[in-house]
């Protein structure tokens, strides 16, 4: 696989729709790619898995003209999935550059792909998988206030299983469970961000950094009021946020429970 080749099997993997890549061309009237192998996730395997096409992906144009390249690839373990990808090249060519380029947007793709490939949000969201979706896609092109606001919506129609999670730590004390319980019922946000810095465990608090109080910081302006760049951080950071608490509650989870498991080993010799 050729240099140009690789790179746009990379660009078919991991860019979002709409997102355009730069390619060296040589040919005159035909540039060909051969790109006969991506790794995508198979729904079918449920993991992500080799995909193989006999097609290629080319472009038959003149000078600034456009021209669409469809190309079908097949799950090499199931024979059942398959992944299309629709694109669209532009050729421009000056007489003083040395080598002809090629400009190509990727304008189709199907089955669409999770652009996160976080499984621990992924996951959490499963009952919200299209807004979480679209806020991924807002993410990837940096549309702020599209992205804040859907994950804006996501965040409250979850934020009670979020709380239910961290109730259900073995090191909650009293204390912590009546502050997620004034945080199920409390309306303003003002009281929520008071609230929420007394309803986490130590390890769940990095430095003093607590991740649930920035959640409702992030969530206590209304979009009307922000710049589309502000949106972008707020939406960032709540992403963040909701990550390091789902994965550190499943990760504290877990520990604890391989602990029980070998102590119990132990104890029976």
């Amino acid at each position: 696989m050729s240099t140009e080749d690789q790179k746009l099997k990379n660009f078919l993997e991991k860019n979002a729709l709409y997102e355009t890549i730069e390619l060296t061309c040589v040919g005159v009237s035909q540039q060909v790619y051969d790109v006969k192998e991506i790794y995508q996730y198979c729904e079918e395997c449920e993991m992500d898995k080799p995909f193989h096409t006999n097609g290629c992906i080319a472009f038959f144009q003149q000078h600034h003209t456009s021209s669409y390249s469809h190309v079908t690839y097949e799950c090499v373990s199931c024979r059942k999935k398959t992944k299309q990808f629709w694109t669209i090249g532009e050729r421009s060519y000056h007489a003083t550059d040395k080598e002809n380029k090629i400009t190509v947007r990727k304008v189709g793709e199907w089955p669409r792909s999770n652009l996160s490939n976080d499984k621990v949000l992924e996951k959490f969201f499963k009952k919200d998988r299209e807004n979480y979706f679209k806020a991924e896609v807002c993410l990837s092109h940096g549309y702020g206030i599209a992205a804040f606001a859907y994950m804006r919506r996501i965040v409250e129609e979850n934020i009670v299983s979020l709380l239910d999670m961290i109730a259900q730590d073995e090191n909650a004390e009293e204390s912590m469970l009546d502050a997620i319980a004034q945080l199920k019922t409390t309306s303003p946000m003002s009281d929520k961000i008071t609230i929420a810095k007394k309803a986490l465990p130590s390890y769940l608090s990095p430095n003093g950094l607590n991740p649930l109080g920035q959640i409702y910081k992030q969530l206590s302006e209304g979009v009307h009021s922000l710049s589309d760049e502000e949106c972008l951080k707020r939406a960032n950071t709540i992403k963040f946020c909701l990550r390091f608490l789902i994965s550190e509650l499943a990760n504290h989870r877990k520990t604890i429970e391989e602990f029980k498991s070998s102590i119990s080993l132990l104890g029976n010799l």
